[in-house]
């Protein structure tokens, strides 16, 4: 099965991530609930088949997807 695509919201919040802030700090940043900012966390992870989100955000960076985000 292939894995499904991040989406632009998804890859927003893993570089913000990335870089990091917190889920509140990015809430605050996106304009969206911590709950919200979360549930785009939990599906960055499975999208990514990653274990947590220091492995996603490593997977990413390995991939190419992090490119010109400072770490």
């Amino acid at each position: 099965m292939r894995r499904k695509e991040l989406t632009a919201r998804h890859k927003a919040v893993l570089t913000l991530r990335a870089q990091g802030l917190t889920n509140k700090m990015i809430s605050a940043h996106l304009g969206l609930s911590e709950n919200t900012v979360a549930d785009h966390c939990h599906r960055v992870i499975e999208r990514m088949d990653a274990h947590n989100m220091d492995n996603a955000i490593a997977k990413a960076a390995r991939q190419g997807l992090l490119d010109g985000v400072e770490l």
